[in-house]
């Protein structure tokens, strides 16, 4: 793992918002000295939302000239304050195109151990996120009205990988919303679940369900763990599918071979979500 030292002497970010200041070269030419890649920020972007649309673009050019830069990145985060006004809409913008430079310019530059120490923490999160939400499933399988558990459980595992590769929040009807795209492609065992729910206890029939939303909820997860790793958004629901149905179809035999003891075991499902994250 590279000390943050090293980091700083790699890449670093200069922050700047409002109008241009021309005393702020000085702060970014040092910056430059220490650093060998500096990436200038404007944040605040919305402030010019009830301007001409080409007033943005002239501070921009205004910010580019002063610091002697090529790009200024414009990004805003209104809303994302902890002590935001109740109500107040979020508006995040402009970070994912700051974060896919920023990941472009370590891999051109031959710092893939740096881009990488950085997607293995998020590989580390998303991986015990997924364990545990098996883990939870495969004991709610066996509830009356087990469906519903589950799509909560899912959706709230969603939420939590989203917010890994993001940064951003994940509303509830929003994660619910992401389900049906995985339910499309998994309809006959999605019915069997749901049918199995509005029954009682039935032992086999229970283990059956078990499986079947354990296959799910492990191919939709990872699914949605990779469209995120790979810089697409979740709206691409084309690559969510094509996702879904290869991790489902590579972790068929290994739920299906496994036990009540494994799927009951963190230890089981990292890894098992270990083998099919890294292939």
């Amino acid at each position: 793992m590279l000390e943050r030292r090293t980091t700083l002497e790699f890449l670093s970010s200069f922050v700047v918002s409002g109008a241009v200041d021309a005393t702020q070269r000085d702060d970014c030419n040092k910056l430059r000295a220490h650093a060998r890649k500096v990436f200038v920020v404007l944040n605040k972007a919305d402030e010019w939302d009830d301007l001409k649309p080409e007033a943005l673009e002239d501070v921009l050019a205004q910010w580019r000239k002063t610091l002697g830069v090529d790009t200024v990145y414009p990004t805003c985060s209104k809303g994302y304050d902890p002590q935001r006004k109740a109500g107040l809409a979020f508006d995040l913008r402009g970070v994912d195109a700051l974060r896919a430079a920023i990941y472009q310019y370590l891999a051109r530059d031959g710092m893939e151990d740096l881009l990488s120490a950085a997607m293995a923490e998020k590989y580390a999160a998303v991986e015990k996120i997924v364990a545990g939400t098996c883990v939870t499933v495969a004991v709610e399988a066996f509830v009356p009205g087990s469906a519903l558990y589950i799509s909560a459980t899912q959706a709230a595992a969603v939420a939590a990988i989203y917010y890994q590769y993001t940064g951003r929040v994940m509303t509830k009807s929003q994660a619910l919303g992401i389900l049906p795209v995985f339910a499309a492609q998994a309809v006959g065992s999605t019915v069997f679940l749901w049918a199995k729910s509005l029954l009682p206890p039935t032992g086999i029939v229970d283990v059956a369900a078990a499986g079947v939303a354990l296959l799910v909820t492990l191919a939709m997860l990872l699914a949605v763990s990779k469209v995120l790793a790979s810089g697409a958004t979740l709206e691409n629901r084309e690559h969510l599918r094509r996702a879904f149905n290869d991790l489902r179809a590579r972790a068929r035999t290994s739920v299906s071979a496994s036990t009540l003891s494994d799927w009951r075991s963190a230890s089981f499902w990292a890894k098992l979500v270990r083998s099919l994250m890294y292939a």
